[in-house]
């Protein structure tokens, strides 16, 4: 889902969560006032840019068996790539940018 809309993109960002994110927590600072940085100053800085944030089940640790993973990474790494698919579908010439926050298992 993009979090702002542009009518002529030249930027797209692309922000991935890390394992036991968020996809909006996981970019705010941690203040009296939290502020989302992607939001609230990167178009400042980047003109005409479209920013996604893409969210999973980032716990990757089943809550019944904690020694075992829930996930497999690789069916939501595909999952990822199809979505990136979807929204670059027909574009040409607009910069891509994947920004990944911590530790992202995809």
């Amino acid at each position: 889902m993009p979090m702002n809309l542009t009518t002529s993109p030249s930027t797209s960002i692309f922000a991935i969560h890390g394992l036991n994110g968020h996809p909006f927590g996981s970019w705010l600072s941690k203040t009296d006032r939290p502020t989302m940085w992607l939001r609230d100053f990167l178009p400042e800085d980047i003109e005409d840019c479209r920013i996604f944030l893409y969210g999973y089940d980032s716990n990757f640790l089943s809550d019944i068996d904690r020694d075992h993973p829930k996930h497999d990474l690789a069916a939501q790494a595909k999952t990822l790539l199809s979505s990136l698919r979807k929204v670059r579908s027909g574009e040409v010439g607009i910069h891509f940018y994947l920004v990944t926050r911590a530790a992202v298992g995809i």
